[in-house]
């Protein structure tokens, strides 16, 4: 079972294994959570186990069914993929088409809608429309990272599975895989939103995502000299400007944890696992300081979105924002 999902899954995992042996499975999973966590394996590990044709440890990798799927010609399993970055109404119509079919082999049919959020208005009005009237035997999986996105009729005929940020499991995953110190561990899934699969992949080339947070926590304890405002954007600029204003959104998150949470421990909650890798400059009250993160927050948020809307000039962004940094930290 430890192949099957990763460490933090594990209790999502062992409830869906009671609902399958109990045959209690519903036309439709909705599996909600942040990017980088897993949660599309998981999804793809759920279909796996509905398609095999063993008795227990499912999936098992052996049976008939295991070995079609693995070779992409398993008659009952549809995989619907984004044609660029959006899910177009002709692909659900394909959808409700694969149901209108018997099935091939085992109890179920079943269909893998990995980025659902990324259906567009028609798209999901068709969804709906076959999940009021749910095929015999039809199983209809949805991975979605923005719930907001997905219409709340979809959601309410879904069966939920939530993903909460990883802990303490993800940190000793991490660890053996890139041979950390544990410390080390719970320092780079912070930095990287607590996202293990993301935090697990080395740059090759670029700015590191640990070489970011040192500039920045560099920058900072130098009271944010106007001086370097320009090299240091400079620098940053060359990385894709949603990538970047994610990044300083996470270090204002991991601040403002920090700025109440100071006992951070081995085995702590998500929250305090990214608490413990933040540095904060402390020469305010602490109530000042969270109001003004605070503020920096709301502030960053939105530039996050202007970068992913691609609305302005990246660098004139960034400069700007870091404008607004240096008259919250130079106080």
């Amino acid at each position: 079972m430890s192949e099957v999902v990763y460490a933090w899954q594990r209790a999502q995992w062992d409830n869906w294994l009671r609902m399958l042996a109990a045959a209690r499975v519903p036309n439709a999973l909705l599996l909600s959570g942040q990017d980088g966590c897993g949660i599309e394996e998981f999804g793809s590990a759920l279909c796996r186990s509905l398609l095999c044709h063993s008795e227990k440890d499912k999936p098992c990798g052996r049976c008939k069914g295991c070995r079609l799927l693995a070779s992409e010609n398993h008659p009952d399993y549809l995989r619907v993929v984004a044609e660029k970055k959006e899910i177009k109404v002709a692909q659900i119509r394909e959808l409700a088409d694969f149901f209108s079919l018997n099935r091939h082999y085992g109890n179920y049919r079943v269909a893998f809608v990995p980025r659902a959020d990324s259906m567009n208005y028609a798209a999901a009005n068709s969804l709906l429309k076959t999940l009021e009237e749910p095929p015999d035997g039809g199983v209809i999986v949805l991975v979605c990272r923005r719930l907001a996105k997905l219409p709340a009729t979809i959601r309410s005929r879904c069966r939920k599975i939530r993903f909460p940020l990883p802990g303490a499991e993800a940190a000793e995953w991490l660890a053996g895989q890139l041979s950390l110190e544990p410390e080390q561990a719970r320092r780079r899934l912070a930095l990287f939103g607590l996202r293990p699969l993301e935090a697990a992949q080395k740059t090759e080339k670029g700015l590191d995502r640990e070489k970011f947070h040192d500039e920045l926590a560099q920058w900072l304890s130098a009271k944010a000299p106007l001086a370097d405002l320009s090299d240091i954007a400079e620098r940053w600029n060359e990385q894709p400007s949603p990538l970047i204003q994610q990044w300083l959104l996470e270090e204002l998150q991991m601040m403002i944890h920090a700025a109440f949470v100071h006992d951070a421990e081995h085995g702590a909650s998500g929250a305090a696992v990214a608490a413990s890798a933040a540095n904060p400059p402390a020469n305010q009250p602490a109530n000042l300081q969270f109001e003004s993160l605070q503020r920096l927050h709301g502030r960053q948020v939105q530039r996050c979105r202007l970068a992913d809307s691609n609305s302005l000039n990246p660098r004139l962004l960034l400069e700007s924002g870091l404008l607004e940094w240096h008259k919250t930290f130079s106080r």
